[in-house]
Order: C-alpha cells, then sequence, then structure tokens
C-alpha cells in the first residue's frame, strides 16, 4: 500500500550535537572560611551543608579549618550536575577520597579526627578540615518528544518487493527507517511488524539531542519483546533506556516475530540548552520555524513564538 508523499518542505538548518560527554572533571574546590562558611572556585555546581550530634559543635580556624565535636558536612549537586566524588583535604593537606553519595566528612562527640566512610583521614593526628574537591560533570538537560497516535498511524518505512518505502516518518526531529532487506518488514499503518531475519530492524534517530529513553506504547501485541528491549505489560510499552545515542534499534533478534499496534511513542532526548535544532516548515504557502529552545520545542510564525500546545510565549 502506497501513500501520497505531503508537499512539504523540510530544511534543517541547525544540527544538535547531542548531549554533553559525561566525563569526570574537576567541578568546584570548596575552602573553608569560617564557621560553617566557604568559598567556591566556581560558584553554583555544588553546595556543602553542616549537621550535628545532639551534643555536637563546630569551629573554625585558619591553620585547622572546620573543626570540633560531633559535626558532619555533606556536599550535595547544584540542579544540572552530578557529583562523582570528593576529595577531602585535612589541615596538612592529607586526603581522603568518597567515590559513593552521600558524600559526607564527619567527626564523633569523643574524636575531632575527621573521617571519610568511618575510616580517619590521619588518625590521631588530622585536625579539621581545609577544603574539599569536587569532580563530576554537568548533568545534560532532557525533553520529551510524543509522535501521537494520529501521526503513529501515517508513519510509513518499510521494504516491498525490494523496494524501500518511506514517507510522513520525521517529527520534531526524530526519523523511524527500517534498517533491514527483509521485504514486507518495518512500520505501517500503525503496525510494527518485523518477521524476517535476525538482522530486521527500526531505528529511530535524532537530530534533536541524544536519545536516552524510548516508550513506544501499543494498543496491541502479538509478537515478542525486540533485542536489548524490555515490556512494561502493566502500562502496555515496550521501554529501551541505556547509554544516550544518536539512533536506537529495534531490532528482532532471536525472537520468532516482532508484532504489534502503535498507540504512542514518547521519546527522551538529552540537550545542552539553548537552541538545539532548527526546521523551517513550509505547508499551505504558510512558513514557519521549529526549534527547541532549553529543551522546549517552540514554533516562530508570523514573527510570533508557540509552544507545541499552540499558545503564545515570549
Amino acid at each position: 500500500m502506497r501513500k501520497k508523499f505531503l508537499s512539504l518542505l523540510v530544511l534543517l538548518a541547525a544540527v544538535a550535537t547531542g548531549a554533553m560527554a559525561q566525563t569526570e572533571t574537576l567541578l568546584t574546590t570548596i575552602t573553608a572560611t569560617g564557621k560553617e562558611q566557604a568559598s567556591y572556585s566556581t560558584a553554583n555546581v555544588a553546595t556543602v551543608s553542616f549537621s550535628y550530634t545532639a551534643e555536637g559543635s563546630s569551629a573554625y580556624l585558619a591553620n585547622w579549618g572546620w573543626w570540633g565535636y560531633g559535626w558532619s558536612a555533606t556536599v550535595n549537586a547544584a540542579e544540572g550536575y552530578t557529583i562523582t566524588k570528593c576529595v577531602f583535604y585535612d589541615d596538612a593537606n592529607r586526603t581522603a577520597t568518597d567515590s559513593v553519595a552521600p558524600f559526607v566528612v564527619e567527626t564523633t562527640e569523643e574524636d575531632k579526627t575527621p573521617k571519610v566512610n568511618g575510616t580517619p583521614i590521619e588518625e590521631y593526628t588530622s585536625k579539621g578540615i581545609k577544603k574539599i574537591d569536587v569532580y563530576g560533570y554537568e548533568t545534560p538537560a532532557t525533553t520529551t518528544i510524543t509522535w501521537d497516535y494520529g501521526f503513529c498511524s501515517g508513519v510509513t518505512a518499510r521494504r516491498d518487493e525490494g523496494e524501500y518505502l518511506a514517507w510522513d516518518n520525521s517529527k520534531d526531529g526524530i526519523t523511524v527507517t527500517y534498517g533491514g532487506s527483509d521485504d514486507y518488514d518495518g512500520i505501517e499503518g500503525g503496525y510494527i511488524e518485523l518477521y524476517g531475519s535476525s538482522e530486521s530492524k527500526m531505528i529511530f534517530s535524532s537530530t534533536v539531542g541524544d536519545i536516552s529513553k524510548i516508550e513506544v506504547y501499543y494498543i496491541s501485541n502479538e509478537g515478542s519483546v525486540p533485542a536489548d528491549w524490555t515490556l512494561d505489560a502493566t502500562n502496555s510499552k515496550f521501554v529501551w533506556e541505556g547509554t544516550p545515542a544518536a539512533s536506537v534499534d529495534m531490532k528482532k533478534g532471536d525472537a520468532q516475530f516482532i508484532s504489534f499496534g502503535v498507540d504512542h511513542i514518547v521519546f527522551t532526548v538529552e540537550s545542552q540548552g539553548g537552541t538545539t535544532a532548527v526546521e523551517n516548515v513550509q505547508t499551505n504557502h504558510v512558513q514557519a520555524t521549529k526549534f527547541f529552545r532549553d529543551g522546549q520545542l517552540l514554533i516562530e510564525k508570523n514573527g510570533k513564538f508557540y509552544n507545541a500546545q499552540g499558545v503564545e510565549v515570549e
């Protein structure tokens, strides 16, 4: 069954580079400056908070840093950041590293020696904490893109007697294609069917940020679970979630066959903020520009901006 290709001019004017690599770097150095006070080499990426036992107290000395009995300091990431480890420095720059949250240094009411994970930095010698190196990475912002039932039921991406057919298979920077060589496999009329070889697959690709999760909600399911996906039968959906990537496969694999009717699909994509992608779209002689800004889909038309629901925004 063939459908007339919609008259739609799509010009990619900018392409997202994808999610930030989650590479551990030194985010900030927290330096003790007073009782429960600190300076930060880089602001707004982490905070330190203090708590006490029933009889606990703390103070500050320039040559010891924070010190006292029965106090603890916890390092927390600011929104948009993930901490991977903290290196705590005592009064003589001896160190202890904590690589598992919560990131805490503490003392007891009986002993002022700073401890990390219950181990003294230097038993009977360490007196206080002068600084903390905080390592981690900036957490990419995420946004969700939904293909509703109306759109999914009109998508075609399949093979037919050796010919590859594809139309109406791209929306909001996400495209689905058929990646195998088996006739009659693919998606059409709202159904995904993979009956051929183990390599028969659908490919979901993104130009608006790396895909970190896909949820394909089904109306009916007659086949097996795609390779590397999971079945959430309670919510009638197949789920892929893994290392963010520009494209994700839905492969037949070792399953006997894949066959289900699609209700809607939700994509979670990572972006770095700012304008991540742009499409210039022309339909019925009306020009509009679709783009993502700070993770939100916006549409510019006639000098005005609208969100995905059609509400005008600044």
